[in-house]
């Protein structure tokens, strides 16, 4: 049975294909391009000096919860190459382009162009720059996306199916995913909100299904979603007991524990502020006009179509919208900005809602000025590419005139000389 699910799954796969070669192709080409730069690249980024001295150096990622990072480093790349990292991971986020596109189709029927537009607002935005910076966690960051689609589609499966096997696999994907960066979390209840949202647009409201049970489907649903999650992160944090972490790298970031309570609430604020407000380089205006699209989109749904048992459509849409948020509020601070991947994926999921429920002149308009912001991030994508390799070659410029002033305190021999 397995054998002919996996048969069925890569016909799908290829037919797929050959449906949409022409978004593919844009989507591959523009991607590569903007990735092209770390192919090659002789850049050492942060904690990266630790592999230069130990290509096996695991650093603390045991110690801080990452073990899924552990397994997939020991899987793929255990002695650290930066462009070998660079080249796997470029090759898995292409991957990650295929199996996005073909999930979301078959969820809630969103065309190719669409999910391609959205892969490129969240892989090509300038928070992935942050992280791409961290290039000794390239390749498990990247695998930890086609674990998350894997982990999705596996969810989804058993919840139209109820079938334990796919239960067991979506528990354990989300469990490594857990381990391999903690974001991931938010991203899996961002896509588990993104793929209801769809699917309900899909079935209840364009193709006017009646619900079987009425509200008892709603409830079953809810109930598998949340059991999953549950599980895959008992099953993550067993693990993490387990190894014995005992670092407080993460913990110590939670403001809830040192702040005042006022303090944190003003830190929660002043970050949906800047993200609603679209300040800075990092965060996206497109975030507030999609939000409100979307949330007029499930108004007008839910006043005008006889949908039966509406709020599992109206609590998907506002789970979509508030999952960036999730880690703040459980930070009591504003994340860093490489854990913040949530965002620019939120922002990718609504795109594909509203695009697929616009015509007309509406579509044409949001799609340029889309098409415009997509532009803007490449841009600053690139520079933030620039200033990254820039500030490489001075720090080698600066090591190696050290080098050569030492040299000459040296007699130009090989006799010792202490440095304060």
């Amino acid at each position: 049975m397995l054998y002919e699910k996996v048969r069925e799954t890569l016909q799908q796969f290829r037919q797929y294909a050959r449906a949409n070669v022409f978004p593919l192709l844009c989507g591959i080409a523009v991607f590569v391009c903007c990735f092209a730069p770390y192919l090659g690249s002789q850049r050492i980024g942060v904690d990266t000096f630790h592999y230069v001295r130990n290509g096996t150096f695991l650093y603390n990622r045991m110690d801080i919860g990452r073990w899924g990072a552990v397994l997939l480093k020991k899987m793929f790349n255990s002695q650290f190459c930066l462009y070998y990292a660079a080249a796997v991971a470029a090759i898995v986020y292409l991957g990650v382009l295929f199996y996005m596109c073909c999930l979301w189709d078959n969820v809630g029927d969103i065309k190719c162009g669409y999910s391609v537009l959205a892969f490129l607002l969240t892989f090509i935005s300038p928070i992935y720059a942050e992280q791409y910076y961290f290039t000794n966690q390239m390749i498990e960051i990247a695998l930890g996306f086609l674990i998350l689609f894997m982990s999705l589609d596996l969810s989804w499966n058993y919840v139209r199916s109820s079938k334990i096997i796919y239960a067991v696999g979506a528990v354990i994907l989300i469990a490594v995913n857990i381990g391999v960066y903690q974001s991931f979390c938010m991203l899996y209840i961002a896509g588990v909100c993104f793929q209801i949202l769809i699917s309900y647009k899909k079935e209840f409201v364009k193709e006017r299904k009646v619900l079987e049970h009425g509200r008892k489907t709603n409830l079953i649903l809810l109930v598998k979603e949340i059991s999953m999650f549950l599980l895959g992160y008992v099953v993550y944090i067993i693990v993490v007991k387990l190894s014995g972490a005992q670092s407080t790298y993460l913990s110590g970031q939670i403001a809830w524990k040192t702040a005042p309570f006022l303090t944190c609430v003003f830190n929660i604020l002043n970050h949906v502020k800047s993200v609603v407000l679209g300040k800075g380089i990092y965060y996206p205006v497109l975030y507030a006009i999609l939000a409100v699209l979307v949330l007029g989109i499930i108004f007008i749904d839910i006043i005008e179509e006889r949908t039966e048992e509406k709020y599992i459509y109206v609590l998907a849409g506002i789970g979509l919208i508030l999952s960036p948020f999730l880690l703040t509020v459980y930070m009591g601070t504003t994340p860093a900005l490489r854990a913040q991947m949530p965002l620019p994926f939120v922002v990718g999921c609504m795109l594909c809602f509203v695009l697929e429920n616009m015509d007309g002149l509406k579509k044409i308009i949001l799609g340029v000025f889309v098409g415009y912001i997509l532009m803007s991030q490449m841009n600053t994508f690139s520079r933030l590419q620039y200033t990254q390799d820039f500030i490489f070659e001075k720090d080698k410029t600066l090591v190696i005139d050290v080098y050569q002033e030492i040299w000459k305190m040296a007699g130009g021999d090989n006799k010792e000389i202490r440095i304060a």
